[in-house]
Formats: C-alpha cells, sequence, structure tokens
C-alpha cells in the first residue's frame, strides 16, 4: 500500500477523500492489507483524513 497517494472525488459539489462515503472506491475494499485489488490503497485518503493514529500506523511499518 502507498504512503503517499492521496485522492479525492467531487460528490455532490463537495470535494471529499476517496473512501468516504459516496465515492467510487470503498474503503473496505481499497485499503486493506489484504486486498488483491489493482486500486488497493486508493481509498486510504478517508482514514488518513478522519483517523488520528493513521500515519503512525502507517509509518510504523516502515521503520
Amino acid at each position: 500500500m502507498g504512503v503517499d497517494t492521496f485522492a479525492f472525488q467531487m460528490v455532490n459539489d463537495d470535494i471529499v477523500p476517496m473512501g468516504a462515503t459516496g465515492t467510487n472506491f470503498d474503503k473496505e475494499q481499497y485499503c486493506s492489507k489484504t486486498s488483491n485489488a489493482a486500486n488497493n490503497g486508493i481509498a486510504c485518503s478517508q482514514n488518513a483524513v478522519t483517523d488520528p493514529n493513521y500515519f503512525k500506523t502507517v509509518l510504523s511499518g516502515l521503520k
């Protein structure tokens, strides 16, 4: 999973992070450590915006 790419989408005239309700990529399928989906990681933007520990968790695996 990439940690430096974040995608956003226009939904009802708002720019929202990919993985949020109404976006094209569901975060359960496209932000998963176990998924083999070609676009896996694209929906992690929602987690990066809403989870205060997201970067600590993601970066802890890189040490």
